[in-house]
């Protein structure tokens, strides 16, 4: 599993129920932004792409 990705998720998540509807929008569309430039995010488009099971590490 994309294991920042799962760590950003939850945070969010937990946040949310103390935040405005906008707030988490705008901060996960940030963290989207960041996360998307990520090993994993390539590796899991790319393993997607070639129909394979993705090796995410972390990063």
């Amino acid at each position: 599993m994309p294991t920042r990705a799962l760590v950003v998720t939850r945070h969010l998540l937990r946040g949310a129920l103390q935040c405005s509807f906008e707030q988490p929008l705008e901060v996960g569309r940030d963290l989207q932004s960041a996360l998307g430039r990520t090993h994993d995010d390539v590796e899991g488009v790319t393993a997607f792409l070639q129909t394979r099971a993705p090796q995410f590490r972390g990063e």
